[in-house]
């Protein structure tokens, strides 16, 4: 015979509540563990965010340059008494056997990409979607431009080279992790060349590219890697010691990473005087880039060379922009009076 009745409902209501109370104690760690999850997610993001403000703070507002127009007064003087290239009285018949100025367009850029966050308007402002850009790079090559790299200028300013006919030079600041992923497949499909200015302390940065990238750009001989600086450093006016820092240390890490040479340097927010200029030369760059806008490219230039902002312009209004444009920099470097 069976288990009486009152014996079978008493466990089958045993077993009823020992599933409900299964069920109440899943559910309830299924909870606790999705509070959790939800807890880590708004840590992780609130770790994003000061991680992103954190990194936006190191970079600064970029935006700045676009006020590093002109050249500093210390370095109008400095260039008026004779200062070249730090050169001394030993290779001024050098100088002047060499051509004084030649055209050469050297276009800037910083972010290219679809940007995501609306309320990253330093993003918004420095930023040229990869279609645009991939326009302008067919626009200068189908125009018969040959696109050249800074340190190829620099040995054309010094005699080494021939310039070709139109020459143009593309070059990226800051080292963004889109150089990798959207500007270098461009590059490589039109086999254009260009400078890529690297800060070395922020290799590996969410934002910037990874070391390996870096190698791998150098290794197949398109870009040429320029410094940056190790911090994107404001290097006007900074105590010497840390200002031989930033542009020794920012050489000596990125040539170490690419077994290359690194001759080209970019000033972090266009900001730069005579020290910055010495400092520079005494290191062993043979060129730096500036923000003061311009195309006519001096021996006394060689240290703030002038570069554009093409601001998104693709077909004729590129090329008659580029045609156009007057260098407002040669009229007032003996002056120091902007005409």
């Amino acid at each position: 015979m069976g288990k009486p009745l009152g014996v079978r409902v008493s466990l089958w209501a045993h077993m009823a509540r020992k599933k409900r109370l299964y069920f109440y104690t899943s559910f309830k760690t299924a909870a606790a563990a999705g509070l959790i999850m939800v807890l880590l997610g708004f840590v992780w993001i609130g770790a994003g965010r000061k991680q992103d403000a954190a990194y936006r703070k190191l970079l600064g507002d970029e935006r700045i340059e676009v006020q590093h127009n002109t050249v500093p007064a210390d370095v109008r003087q400095w260039v008026n008494e004779g200062g070249v290239l730090g050169a001394t009285s030993k290779n001024e018949f050098v100088i002047r056997a060499l051509p004084k100025q030649i055209r050469v367009p050297i276009l800037m850029y910083h972010y290219v990409e679809y940007v995501k966050d609306k309320g990253d308007t330093i993003r918004q402002s420095l930023s040229l979607t990869p279609y645009t850009f991939e326009e302008e790079v067919k626009t200068l090559q189908d125009a018969g431009y040959t696109f050249m790299t800074n340190a190829e200028l620099a040995d054309a300013l010094s005699g080494k080279i021939t310039l070709p006919e139109k020459p143009i030079v593309l070059t990226f600041d800051d080292g963004y992790r889109d150089f990798y992923t959207d500007v270098y497949p461009i590059l490589k499909k039109y086999h254009a060349k260009a400078t890529a200015y690297i800060i070395s302390g922020f290799l590996g940065y969410p934002n910037n590219m990874d070391a390996w990238q870096v190698k791998q750009i150098v290794n197949e001989g398109l870009v040429e890697i320029g410094a940056h600086t190790v911090n994107h450093a404001w290097i006007q006016g900074l105590p010497h010691n840390e200002l031989v820092y930033e542009v020794n240390q920012s050489k000596k890490t990125l040539e170490l990473l690419t077994g290359k040479p690194v001759v080209s340097f970019a000033y972090p927010y266009g900001a730069f005087d005579v020290p910055a200029i010495q400092a520079l030369a005494d290191a062993g760059f043979t060129s730096a880039v500036a923000t003061v806008p311009g195309v006519e490219q001096y021996q006394t230039h060689r240290y703030f060379l002038l570069r554009l902002r093409p601001g998104g312009k693709t077909g004729k209004a590129l090329l008659s922009w580029l045609d156009g444009v007057k260098d407002e920099q040669v009229s007032y470097l003996k002056t120091g009076v902007k005409e």
